[in-house]
């Protein structure tokens, strides 16, 4: 949606009185498959958009906002450049996409939340952000998600981090002190966790439905 000007191929909005706003849309062609960012992906650039399968975005861009992808259940590739320190909430959250890189220099704060949630067909993550915060719900629902390992360096993690996926073991990182709400809920394949020295809290739900886990080790 654009603001004030038309650009070419946009149409003006038609209030529901009859009367034209100064706000303008543009239709994305169904027979689109492939996108190519000239710079930062904007915020909800593409949510819904359910036949795009391949997004690129350039090199040097920074940030990809909140609910960009969101939706977008048929991108399958997808690749995320090092130079991206930000990755806004819902960005990702159901695509279809199998593999991802989250690069070192991302930042995470609480409010990133489901990131890639219930992306079901997520299968190898490689987690290289160095950030302290690890968000709610980011690989919730992720079904096909076996195995993840986590920095040192995160000192929070949020709810819902790997709840419903196929995850069979677990290493909680060494400076978490506290196990958030449903953080594993429903990983009906958690056999073993291990939990480091000075955890104090461990909050409601953590482990329910984890009908498999035989093991804590704290």
């Amino acid at each position: 949606i654009y603001k004030t000007v038309a650009p070419e191929g946009f149409f003006s909005l038609q209030q529901s009185d009859g009367s034209v706003s100064n706000s303008y849309y543009g239709i994305v062609p169904y027979s689109l498959k492939e996108i190519h960012f000239l710079n930062d992906p904007c915020r909800m650039a593409l949510s819904f958009c359910s036949m795009i399968e391949k997004v690129t975005i350039p090199e040097n861009a920074t940030s990809i906002g909140a609910n960009a992808f969101r939706g977008c259940t048929s991108l399958r590739d997808f690749v995320m450049p090092e130079s991206i320190t930000q990755i806004g909430g819902y960005a990702f959250n159901q695509t279809a996409i199998q593999s991802i890189t989250i690069p070192k220099n991302v930042k995470f704060d609480v409010y990133d939340q489901y990131i890639f949630g219930e992306c079901r067909e997520l299968r190898d993550v490689t987690y290289l952000s160095q950030s302290t915060c690890c968000p709610s719900g980011i690989f919730y629902g992720c079904t096909s998600l076996t195995e993840l390992t986590l920095p040192n360096t995160v000192t929070t993690i949020g709810s819902s981090i790997i709840a419903g996926t196929a995850i069979q073991e677990f290493t909680v990182p060494k400076g978490v002190t506290v196990i958030s709400s449903n953080a594993f809920a429903d990983c009906t394949q958690l056999v073993s966790i291990t939990l480091p020295n000075n955890i104090t809290v461990i909050e409601y739900y953590a482990f329910l439905g984890c009908a498999s886990l035989k093991q804590i080790n704290i």
